[in-house]
């Protein structure tokens, strides 16, 4: 009988926890917050980056009230669909890079616990480093070349990228470069400024 109490306060211990750390409200937040920023950005806009669409000075600080209050919402505090919908907005604030590399941290320890999604890790990891004009790790920023044709970001140490990307679970890099042309090749992307606008892959 002992040993069953102190199994079911363990297990009520682990619910308490568990409990204490969702944040319905704040999930709420950021879905309001998501479907505002990116309703007028077309779904491959999002993924290719290719669009003119920025983050408002108003939604911008609000981004920054959620990472100064709560730090970036994990997939236990918020769900694995809103942490994503964070993780967008965060990679639409170019114009603040240390905002970027804040939450970068963040995830970064997150990540050990398995609490955010690895591809958004990733991703965000090779952004700061592109708008610091740093080469990427992971080979999932690409930007738009002269002739308007889009061309993989510099990597560091090329031929080491595919074992950066099984750490996370991400397939090789010749397959998202397949990905990702095969897209493009899809739909009409227009000329552009060289590098005005960097692009998502896994």
């Amino acid at each position: 009988m002992k040993f069953k109490s102190i199994v079911l306060l363990f297990c009520l211990a682990i619910c308490m926890e568990s409990f204490a750390q969702t944040k319905p409200e704040l999930a709420k937040k950021i879905e309001t917050l998501a479907a505002r920023v990116l309703q007028s950005i077309h779904s491959e806009d999002v993924f290719l980056k290719t669009g003119k669409t920025s983050i408002g000075k108003k939604d911008h600080e609000e981004i920054k009230k959620i990472v100064m209050s709560h730090g970036f919402p994990t997939i236990s505090m918020v769900g694995k669909e809103n942490s994503h919908k964070f993780w967008m907005l965060v990679q639409l604030c170019d114009h603040d890079i240390q905002l970027q590399v804040a939450v970068l941290k963040q995830m970064g320890r997150a990540n050990r616990n398995g609490d955010i999604i690895k591809e958004d890790f990733a991703m965000l990891t090779d952004r700061t480093r592109l708008n610091r004009n740093i080469p990427q790790l992971y080979g999932t920023q690409y930007v738009i070349n002269d002739f308007g044709d889009v061309q993989l970001y510099k990597v560091q140490d090329i031929n080491h990228v595919n074992e950066r990307r099984k750490t996370l679970n991400m397939t090789k890099l010749s397959e998202s470069e397949a990905k990702v042309k095969s897209k493009v090749a899809n739909r009409n992307v227009k000329k552009m400024v060289p590098n005005d606008k960097p692009a998502d892959v896994y």
